[in-house]
């Protein structure tokens, strides 16, 4: 879903991002340890909310007014392998979303 409110026309785009971790191992190491590659590969999506040549920066969820943002991954353009557009930035009419009403253990539900 692409996420555009009321107050903003300013639109996000969700993406996935295929990107490697970093290691950081405890303790000693034997040479075998030592010089062993395990670098594992991640998948994040989220909103693009920062993007230049040094970091792309995701936001799970941005808040109504497209300020405020939650659960945000920073991740260095290097060790980013590559990035697919889920959804192209659009505005979208927030009053076609369905509203919520609490389920019997407090979940909400469409």
């Amino acid at each position: 879903m692409v996420v555009a409110t009321k107050k903003s026309s300013k639109p996000r785009r969700m993406i996935l991002v295929r990107w490697h971790d970093a290691v950081h191992q405890l303790g000693w190491l034997d040479k075998d340890e030592r010089d062993e590659e395990s670098a594992d590969i991640c998948l994040s999506v989220g909103f693009v909310i920062k993007a230049n040549k040094s970091v792309m920066k995701l936001a799970q969820s941005v808040g109504k007014d497209d300020e405020d943002v939650a659960q945000t991954v920073q991740i260095p353009i290097g060790m980013i392998i590559d990035v697919t557009e889920l959804i192209k930035a659009a505005s979208v009419n927030v009053s076609i979303v369905p509203k919520l009403s609490k389920g019997s253990h407090g979940n909400a539900t469409a």
